[in-house]
Formats: structure tokens, C-alpha cells, sequence
């Protein structure tokens, strides 16, 4: 039976992450930044910016349109260098980055796409496994042209888990998709970091979306952090849950007040 975005796979409910963090379990790698700058020419986008993440924690990047959160993304990622400080973020085979377009070949066939990176006799197995855990054990041997935008992004979800990665960098990858199948993905990505324990970082405009997945908030403005907003709300988050729109707020009311004054 093929299918759709909407058939998340229910996978175990473990408390691997949180076991994780408290015994020190390696699989989430921690982040550390100090007194990092990215100037592009005479303009500064980041400045002078700490940050510490710990392993396994999901962490969320929320500001307005060229604050600097994806540029700050990409220094993690080691696709670009700082002008100035240090970013301690692993080694490149530990990272793995998520755009908002899935990039998938349209030439290979899905399984070909997630096994890309991946040698020997076990990349088609393992590549079928993560297909599985994202709920597309069936479409392996379809064309990427024959998939929805929300599974495409399920496709791009499962080339970055099949390598194992320590850090799983998210670079909006759901802001293409429809109301209902964000919520999905929502729901499929909390349980693939719970279930693999990895630490999570994802840029997004959504501040709700940031609220429902991450443990931290941060806010970007300026060149640095504007706002660090603990979320301690139980999972899974639903918008109704109290104390969801009060933190929604917050954040919200904090970017408003960061507003760049006109000239």
C-alpha cells in the first residue's frame, strides 16, 4: 500500500533522549560558539555571539528576514568560516543539514537518493530503513517526480538519518508545505530525535512551529541572541496546552520590540 504524508509511522515510545542527556550518552553532540562575527563586506550579521548547546538538546532559531539565523546555521554546518571566534560543532560526518528544498536527483530513484554518501553492500538496506522510519517503506523504487512536496521533504528527512548523525541541522524544511502536513512532520521529527537521541537545531519563521519542537527558543537580532526562552512544556505540544500561547507571545512580542526603527 503506498503511502501518503499523512501516514506517520507511530515508532516505539522511548525515553532514550531524555536517558541520554542524563547519562552523558555521546549520540547528541554538543555545540559551543564563542565570540563568533560574520561580516559580508562593511555588513555585520553576526557579532561577537556566544552559544552553548547541550547534547541531545532541540534548539530553535526564530528572528526576522536576514537576522542572521541561517548564516549562523551555516557556520555550524561548516559551510561557511567566521570572520572572527571559534564554533566548536564536530566533525563534518557527524552534521547533517536539511534544506527547505529536499534537493533530491531526479535521475535516481528514491532509495538511490537516501543511500547517496553511502558504500558498500549494506547502502540499499540501510537506506530502506530510513525510508521505513519515515513512513515511506513502500516508495523506494519510485521517481522523486512521483512524490508530494510533503514526502519529498520525508525523502530528505530519511537521506540525512541514514547516515546517523550526531547533529541534525534544520534549515526551514517545512515552510513549503500546507497547514496539516507540517503538523505531521512535527510529529515525525520530535520522535526521531527522541527515538536516536541527536541534537537538534532548526531555523524557522514560525514561532509556534519553534515552540512545539524545541527546548530552547532563541531569538536572533542584531547579531546575536536577543532572547535564550526555556520551554518546559510536556510533549507532545499541543497548541492548546496552557502555557503554549503565553510563550508564543513572549517570543513574538520580543521580535516586535526588536524591530529595526524606520529611518
Amino acid at each position: 500500500m503506498w503511502l501518503t504524508e499523512f501516514d506517520t509511522p507511530v515508532l516505539p515510545r522511548e525515553s532514550v533522549h531524555e536517558d541520554a542527556r542524563r547519562a552523558g550518552d555521546p549520540r547528541g553532540l554538543a555545540l559551543k560558539l564563542r565570540g563568533v562575527a560574520k561580516s559580508f563586506g562593511a555588513r555585520h550579521v553576526l557579532k561577537d555571539l556566544d552559544l552553548a548547546i547541550a547534547p541531545g538538546e532541540f534548539v530553535a532559531l526564530v528572528g526576522r528576514s536576514g537576522c542572521g539565523k541561517s548564516t549562523l546555521l551555516r557556520l555550524i554546518a561548516g559551510l561557511d568560516t567566521p570572520t572572527a571566534g571559534l564554533v566548536e560543532a564536530g566533525t563534518a560526518d557527524e552534521r547533517r543539514l536539511m534544506f527547505q528544498d529536499a534537493r533530491l536527483l531526479p535521475w535516481k530513484r528514491v532509495v538511490d537518493n537516501v543511500a547517496l554518501g553511502l558504500a558498500g553492500p549494506e547502502a540499499s538496506a540501510r537506506a530502506m530503513e530510513a525510508l521505513g522510519q519515515v513512513g515511506l517503506a513502500g516508495r523506494g523504487g519510485d521517481w522523486p517526480s512521483t512524490l508530494s512536496g510533503g514526502q519529498r521533504q520525508r525523502v530528505a528527512l530519511a537521506r540525512a538519518l541514514v547516515h546517523r548523525p550526531r547533529l541534525l541541522l534544520l534549515d526551514e524544511p517545512l515552510g513549503a508545505l500546507d497547514a496539516l502536513t507540517r503538523l505531521e512532520m512535527h510529529r515525525l521529527i520530535e520522535q526521531l530525535w527522541r527515538r536516536h537521541g541527536f541534537t537538534a537545531l532548526l531555523v524557522t519563521h514560525d514561532v509556534a512551529e519553534a515552540v512545539a519542537l524545541a527546548d530552547r527558543v532563541l531569538l536572533v537580532d542584531r547579531g546575536g541572541i536577543a532572547l535564550d526562552a526555556a520551554v518546559s512544556l510536556p510533549r507532545p505540544r499541543s497548541r492548546a496546552a496552557p502555557g503554549f500561547a503565553e510563550l508564543e507571545d513572549r517570543v513574538l512580542r520580543h521580535i516586535v520590540g526588536h524591530a529595526p526603527t524606520a529611518a
